[in-house]
């Protein structure tokens, strides 16, 4: 990974540690002034729900008005107005205040996931996407963990919370200003065929199956979990998930595609042990682990769309937002058809055979159609390679001179001064002749 890539890594992280913490107080309100069901419908349906119109909007406000959207000032004041419901949801005591401001800080929440997920498509090199967006929500999973701890297991249940936060938002606000303005060229020539529009719906309705089948099989645990443990503990796992996922995905992008579908397995397995009330912790913290690999593959792979131009952009936030409208369907299904299983069992096959055949579908359409040509081309590339004795980075910029890309492209793919990358062309010229 770069020191850009590791430093975007840092600033996501730092964010989402503490919107993440933030939606655990939130949580821990609502279950003092509603049932626990209540409170899991609000978190996980209405509040997702939410998150994926933020990041709509923000997709849509991109394409519009790419200067406001793409702004540093845009991404300060959403940190800031999140910030802001976030400190009304604590300090309020009516039922009816926390749950719409905890409502409008997930909206708030959707506009800086969509500010981030631009910038990892357009400014993280492709081979470091899955690792970038993995650790850094490792970052946020394990920091709202920690910050649990103190107290018990109940600091972020106190008022305490809230200071911490404070500090949190201001730094974010500080970080801000080394995020890098994004714009959108509507005229650009994009890297992907425009007319391809079967494959971004195939693409969007993956990351949508996958989260339902997620949904409905973890609603009972999900269910569970206040009776059980610190909802903040099972996060620490995710952790790992996430770390996992995001390294492989980085190292070849269609075992991320099996390892995706090969994660749908765990939704029976809670169906399949839904009245073992002591397996829900067990259930719990691997539904975690397996959630990782869907929240990482959504995302690389709309990032991988979106990254081949800036015409692009905005489908960048499309897996996370598909995957958050899929995962409130998924908790609302459950949740209404928790006293019929047979139909829920039933409804749960459909969508895993439905999402096992999109998978397979995107896996071809991605990865195995253009197989033959992409092997000739990388045997005729390897053989002049070897024929001149390039050093690895004029292989790098060789590669990058063949698909047509100017000096000043070059240089910002591979963060290099556009003098050096002239200065490594002069050196390919001289060795071909």
């Amino acid at each position: 990974m770069t020191k850009k890539s590791i430093l975007f890594t840092l600033l996501v992280g730092q964010t989402f540690l503490w919107t993440g913490s933030a939606f655990l107080s939130v949580l821990y309100r609502l279950y003092g002034v509603y049932a626990p069901v209540q409170a899991l419908l609000f978190t996980e349906v209405l509040y997702y729900i939410l998150q994926a119109a933020g990041i709509a909007a923000f997709a849509l406000l991109l394409r519009r008005r790419p200067g406001i959207a793409g702004s540093r000032r845009f991404a300060a004041w959403s940190v800031a107005a999140a910030g802001v419901f976030t400190a009304i949801a604590l300090l309020c005591k009516s039922a009816a205040v926390i749950a719409v401001s905890g409502g409008l800080m997930n909206l708030c929440v959707g506009l800086l996931s969509g500010v981030y997920l631009t910038r990892l498509a357009s400014g993280v090199p492709q081979q470091c996407r899955g690792r970038v967006f993995g650790y850094s929500h490792a970052i946020g999973s394990v920091g709202s963990f920690l910050l649990s701890l103190p107290g018990g297991g109940t600091f972020l249940r106190t008022d305490g919370a809230l200071w911490v936060f404070a500090g949190l938002v201001l730094i974010s606000l500080a970080l801000i200003r080394y995020l890098e303005p994004i714009t959108v060229m509507p005229e650009e020539q994009p890297g992907l065929p425009r007319g391809d529009k079967k494959l971004i719906l195939i693409a969007l309705c993956v990351p949508l199956a996958c989260s339902v089948v997620s949904g409905m099989g973890g609603y009972f645990t999900a269910a569970d979990i206040p009776r059980m443990l610190n909802p903040a503990f099972p996060r620490a796992f995710y952790a790992v998930g996430l770390i996992a996922a995001g390294y492989i995905n980085d190292k070849d992008r269609r075992m991320g595609a099996v390892c995706c579908a090969a994660a749908l397995i765990f939704p029976f397995l809670g169906l399949a042990l839904r009245h073992e009330v002591g397996l829900a912790v067990v259930l719990s913290i691997v539904s975690y682990i397996f959630y990782g690999f869907f929240s990482v593959y959504r995302v690389v792979l709309f990032a991988d769309i979106a990254g081949k131009s800036s015409s692009l952009l905005p489908l960048a936030v499309f897996g996370l937002m598909a995957g958050r409208v899929g995962d409130a369907l998924g908790t609302l299904g459950g949740a209404a058809l928790s006293e019929n299983q047979a139909v829920l069992i039933c409804l749960n096959a459909v969508g895993f055979a439905a999402a096992i055949l999109l998978v397979f579908a995107l896996y071809q359409k991605l990865y195995m159609a253009p197989l033959p040509e992409r092997q000739n081309t990388e045997a005729l590339l390897n053989a002049y390679e070897g024929r001149y004795k390039f050093t690895p980075r004029q292989c790098e910029i060789f590669r990058l001179v063949v698909k047509g890309c100017s000096n000043a492209e070059i240089s910002d793919q591979l963060f290099l001064a556009e003098s050096t990358v002239k200065f490594h062309v002069k050196n390919i010229l001289k060795l071909t002749g």
